[in-house]
């Protein structure tokens, strides 16, 4: 079906589209894409005579679904077509179809990528969807937001990976000999029991059940439990810095390698740079809506001082 200059034209204006060139190659695969009975009809030149400005017409209600031949969604894959959901070509948005034909066109390279590098250690479905926003939320540090996501994409050079481009340093892991994986390095040395140990104290007198899933990923942040997810989140990140920072300071041989020592200095540190800040702001009543939440690791005695409780 090819469509004429005047036609166009005025399919421009009533679209309010610019190129004339890009709305002809629509129409063109639209009309492709209709079925033979509809094509001959739209091609009928009696019946687009009769064709009244202001009459009330439907057009035929047309599916849009993404063309992803054979392949199939599976459980924990990084690729879904779940969302976003065109519907009806009428109904659907720019914004939707525009995702959507992003993950089409990307469908080969995706096909088979995980959704985390923790999916095998922790479940297919442990990973919550949109969780990683979270990661740099405020109060964390970038650097430290950027650690904690390289840790849920398994971008980590481990000695496991390391010893592939230099054979004499070895798989182990520096602590304990075992093989080091992104796994064994911040969940399963044995080093880190103590540590979780403590975090674990410090989520329940926050409200909240400690796991490895919720320590890796994250909590998703919700209005009501606001303040809460702060805090967990920020103790998740300074305790994955204070991993990473001892294992560095074990292979520099420099500084210190005690693990629970580390993390306390670096939320000690945190919490007294926040408080002063605070204090000559004169609203330490915000300091404590942030960092005093439960009393799990601060708080602002009468007298307007500092109470560390780590």
């Amino acid at each position: 079906m090819k469509a004429k200059a005047t036609s166009l034209e005025a399919l421009r204006r009533r679209s309010n589209t610019s190129s004339i060139r890009i709305l002809d190659q629509v129409v063109k695969e639209v009309c492709a894409a209709l079925p033979e009975s509809l094509r001959a009809f739209a091609e009928d030149a009696d019946l687009c005579e009769q064709w009244i400005e202001d009459g009330d017409y439907s057009f035929p209600s047309l599916e849009v679904t993404p063309a992803v031949g054979d392949w199939h969604e599976g459980a924990g894959q990084l690729l879904t077509l779940r969302t976003p959901h065109l519907g009806t070509f009428q109904a659907c948005g720019k914004k939707e179809t525009y995702n959507l034909c992003v993950k089409v066109l990307n469908l080969r390279s995706l096909a088979g990528v995980r959704e985390s590098r923790w999916a095998e250690f922790l479940g297919p479905d442990s990973s919550p969807k949109g969780s990683w926003r979270c990661l740099y939320k405020l109060p964390v540090e970038k650097r430290t937001a950027d650690l904690q996501w390289r840790i849920v994409q398994g971008a980590i050079a481990t000695n496991r990976y390391r010893a592939h481009l230099d054979p004499e340093l070895g798989e182990g892991c520096i602590f304990c000999s075992e093989v080091e994986t992104l796994e064994h390095l911040f969940v399963q040395c044995p080093r880190l029991p103590a540590l979780f140990v403590l975090l674990k104290s410090w989520f329940q007198g926050l409200g909240e059940e400690f796991s490895f899933i919720l320590f890796i990923f994250v909590p998703k942040y919700s209005a009501k439990k606001k303040g809460v997810h702060t805090l967990l989140n920020f103790l998740s990140g300074a305790a994955k810095m204070a991993i990473w920072l001892t294992r560095r300071n074990r292979v520099q041989g420099v500084g210190s390698v005690a693990l629970l020592p580390v993390l306390r200095g670096l939320l000690r540190a945190r919490l007294r740079v926040e408080y002063t800040y605070y204090h000559l702001m004169d609203n330490l009543q915000a300091f404590s809506h942030m960092w005093a939440v439960g009393g799990c690791l601060c708080s602002v005695g009468g007298d307007g001082e500092l109470r560390l409780h780590i």
